[in-house]
């Protein structure tokens, strides 16, 4: 995104209004892109691997019960 900003204002628009539209429009369209990307590419189960990784990581060295505790 932010090379698409630096696109927009490398490129002048012919009135500020245009240039404003543009700036306005280029950093709505990445948030939004952004927002549509992560179930296309179902990029929210990463975050569900990564949660997994660091409790196990946190507790490897913990007895089972205070697993159970944690897990809690």
């Amino acid at each position: 995104m932010l090379a698409i900003i630096v696109v927009v204002l490398m490129t002048p628009s012919r009135t500020h209004r245009g240039w404003a539209v543009g700036v306005i429009s280029t950093v709505v369209a990445g948030i939004g892109g952004g927002a549509i990307a992560v179930p296309y590419f179902r990029l929210q189960e990463w975050v569900i691997v990564r949660w997994v990784v660091n409790f196990i990581e946190k507790n490897r060295d913990a007895g089972s019960d205070e697993v159970a505790k944690e897990a809690k």
